[in-house]
């Protein structure tokens, strides 16, 4: 008997909430990508899962069994809330230059490990082998985001919002793969389950089990109010850019079984695969 257990992925940190007040006579950047007022608040993602592999040879007669199982990837961390007033005037000129960026944005979910067994017996010999592929990390919620802004705000270059206010969901980490590479079978580290018998009365059963992929996080509330005057200049510049994503969820895990039983006589061979979950 052999089994192999990945490690857990570890869980991102949490983004702790964000407050910024601006209240002083004017804010002016003039170069690219130079926003007037950042505020982000972003949770940490979700460490990957480990690899669990597990072999197995027996003699004449003995009983082979084979288990691997792949860690489960760690959630990510949640974004904190994000809260934003300015008073001031602000004016930027460059291009992707935003008057005022508001976010916050959940971790994504670590990927799971993959599971790996194999398990080799000969004469007489039954070999049963069992991967499972880890479940892939859940990705973490967005916070809220409130931006309220009094003074005037202006921008001149392209893809330069005056106030950009979004919260985004983390998403969902991949499930793991319990399957051999179809690029190269004879590479047993990308998983999967394979077993093999030699011998009259021999049997092998080979059983994969691909992981769930993670679920994605919910987007936060934006709430944006607005009393001064907005205005843009260049090319997809919205006034007013209010937006909540959730996070897509993971692919799910592959899983391959292969079996065999080699000689005259009564044996037989079983393979089972079955993909997880996206």
């Amino acid at each position: 008997l052999a089994v192999a257990l990945g490690g857990f992925g570890g869980g991102g940190g949490d983004g702790e909430a964000v407050t910024v007040v601006a209240t002083g006579d004017e804010i002016v950047t003039v170069g690219g990508q130079s926003h007037g007022v950042l505020a982000q608040s972003i949770g940490g993602g979700g460490g990957n899962g480990g690899l669990g592999m597990s072999g197995v040879i027996g003699q004449s007669e003995s009983i082979n069994i084979g288990v691997g199982l792949g860690g489960r990837g760690g959630k990510g961390g949640t974004g904190g809330e994000v809260n934003v007033t300015v008073a001031s005037t602000v004016t930027t000129g460059g291009d992707g230059s935003i008057g005022v960026f508001a976010q916050s944005v959940g971790g994504g979910g670590g990927n799971a490990g993959a599971g790996g067994a194999m398990a080799l017996g000969g004469t007489k010999s039954k070999n049963v082998t069992l991967s499972l592929g880890g479940e892939g990390g859940t990705g973490a919620t967005g916070g809220d985001v409130h931006v309220t802004t009094t003074g005037d705000v202006t921008t001149f270059g392209e893809e330069s919002y005056a106030v950009f206010a979004q919260s985004v969901g983390g998403g969902g980490g991949h499930g793991g793969m319990a399957g051999i590479d179809k690029d190269g079978f004879d590479d047993y580290m990308a998983g999967g389950a394979a077993s093999a018998s030699y011998g009259a009365d021999s049997h092998s059963l080979a059983v994969s089990l691909g992981g769930n992929g993670g679920t994605g996080g919910h987007g936060g509330d934006v709430f944006v109010t607005n009393s001064g005057m907005l205005q843009t200049a260049g090319v997809s510049a919205s006034v007013i850019y209010a937006q909540s994503v959730g996070g897509g969820g993971g692919d799910a895990g592959v899983a391959t079984a292969v079996a065999g039983s080699f000689g005259a006589g009564k044996g037989g061979a079983y393979a089972v695969g079955v993909g997880g979950k996206g």
